[in-house]
């Protein structure tokens, strides 16, 4: 990848992730982000980012 693709190829990593959670039933997502970078990727993709620690989670089961 090139240096300018990395925001993308992070994205699309966490998506991967998310998809392969989900087929195997996993309904929660958690991670702890080293940075406000990476912390806004994971907001972008509706995470539920805790700002102060850079610490986010995701539901995977569908809300009704």
């Amino acid at each position: 990848y090139k240096e300018k693709d990395r925001r993308d190829i992070i994205k699309l990593l966490i998506q991967k992730v998310e998809k392969e959670a989900k087929k195997y039933g996993v309904m929660q997502l958690f991670t702890v982000c080293g940075d406000v970078h990476m912390s806004n990727i994971h907001d972008s993709l509706d995470w539920i980012m805790i700002p102060v620690k850079y610490e986010g989670f995701k539901y995977l089961i569908n809300k009704q």
